[in-house]
């Protein structure tokens, strides 16, 4: 497997084997250039605006005057060629530690799931919720209730994001989204399903007015959904403030088996003294992993991202132990399949409860980071991220019920637009089977 950015061995001769003069030559030609571009950013750069996706993370300094000349205030000066001079050393970091991300290193506050209070919802979470609502009543979405789960909510008036003026602005506090970037994230819309589960039809009334029995929450696992999302708050709840292009990656929602509650799912995958039929499970989960993988491919994306789906709400403590060796060994399978078509894959465990196993498989980056932030940074610097949404099997995505607990699947639906593009209420496409995939 490719690794996203070259080692220092493939692009450098050993540093041991350098000798001073040449040492000494880099250092002098670098801080020249250093120099060089500094001058020319003291001189050409417009300090109001940012200049690409990644100097959204980096302060502004202002200018006090209109005059150029103003800015060679010492302080701003300063400020100004420490900043410089910070974004320079970027490039030579990843020559120099090529196999560790910086991008996922700079990434600070994980979401740390277990914060969440079951049965009660958190500031976070309805601050999270406060900024979506706002969003989605500023396009003119009307009525929330106690719940965003189901698409036939009585009393919801959704929106369409296709139709949306393109040139208006839509606003929650700090963050925006313009008509026409909600049209785009909803017209990425894919829908694929494997036929050996369901059919197209059923799929369509799934994902059309939510699963309307236990066989429906069942088959829903036999969907993959994807579309071009971004994130709306950071990880205390926080609107994302606009400082430029929005970073996009693409989540792609389906779900494991349920072991907790489905009969439909414990039939299947149970013995009849109720332990796990871990070959069957394990093959099941390697199908999800591989029908995720190939719509990645399909979709050119480069960072793939996962998390431990399956084995939180839907496992039991029982089950959990063995749960978890069929899902690294399902991990394994199918990395070995298809890992070859990525730059880069990314498993996000902020409790760690799987770092151990996971960290076994070949060519799998293990980090205690959230996956929401780990897409969110990786797009900021330009990555095509695909990241999993560990979704329900009610078929609707960005499950939310007010005085229900708080797993990645709500988060989803509070910390990003995904409700924009995957929700039936808000894409009327996702309910159009005629544009389906077959796997």
């Amino acid at each position: 497997m490719n690794s996203v950015h070259p080692t220092t061995s493939s692009i450098l001769p050993p540093l041991a084997s350098w000798t001073p003069a040449a040492i000494g030559g880099t250092a002098i030609i670098t801080g020249a250039l250093v120099t060089a571009y500094f001058l020319k950013s003291v001189f050409t750069a417009d300090s109001k605006k940012p200049s690409n996706i990644s100097d959204q993370s980096r302060p502004v300094v202002p200018i006090a005057a209109e005059s150029k000349w103003a800015y060679l205030n010492p302080l701003t000066l300063i400020a100004t060629a420490i900043s410089k001079i910070f974004s320079l050393m970027m490039s030579p970091y990843y020559l120099l530690f090529g196999e560790k991300e910086y991008w996922m290193n700079q990434i600070s506050s994980p979401i740390h799931y277990n914060a969440f209070n079951e049965g009660s919802l958190t500031n976070i979470a309805q601050k999270a919720r406060k900024n979506m609502k706002g969003l989605l009543e500023m396009m003119g979405a009307k009525g929330f209730t106690n719940s965003l789960a189901k698409g036939s909510l009585p009393g919801w008036s959704g929106i369409n994001a296709l139709s949306l003026p393109e040139d208006k602005q839509f606003s929650c506090g700090s963050f925006y989204l313009t008509g026409e970037e909600i049209k785009k994230q909803a017209s990425s819309l894919r829908v694929s399903y494997d036929p050996s589960i369901l059919s197209a039809r059923q799929l369509s009334n799934i994902l059309g007015s939510g699963s309307n029995s236990p066989k429906d929450e069942a088959i829903a696992r036999g969907r993959m959904v994807s579309s071009l999302v971004a994130s709306t708050c950071d990880s205390k709840g926080n609107p994302i403030p606009r400082k430029g292009p929005l970073p996009l990656y693409r989540v792609y929602t389906s779900n494991a088996p349920n072991l907790a509650y489905s009969p439909y799912d414990k039939k299947e995958f149970l013995n009849p003294n109720g332990t796990l039929n871990s070959e069957k499970y394990t093959k099941e989960m390697e199908r999800i992993f591989l029908h995720y993988f190939e719509e990645a491919k399909i979709n050119q994306d480069k960072v793939v991202v996962l998390c431990g789906f399956g084995m939180g709400a839907f496992m039991t403590p029982e089950l959990l132990p063995e749960g978890q060796k069929c899902f690294v060994e399902a991990l394994r399978r199918a990395t070995n399949a298809q890992g070859k078509h990525f730059d880069k894959i990314i498993f996000g465990d902020p409790n760690k409860k799987l770092t151990p196993a996971i960290s076994s498989i070949p060519n799998i980056t293990v980090t205690n980071k959230s996956c929401l932030d780990i897409a969110h940074h990786g797009a900021k610097q330009g990555y095509k991220v695909a990241l999993f949404n560990p979704g329900d099997g009610s078929g609707i995505p960005g499950q939310f019920w007010l005085n229900g607990h708080i797993a990645l699947e709500e988060m989803f639906g509070l910390f990003t637009t995904l409700l924009v593009s995957q929700h039936p209420h808000c894409n009327p496409s996702v309910g159009n089977r005629s544009a389906y995939n077959s796997r």
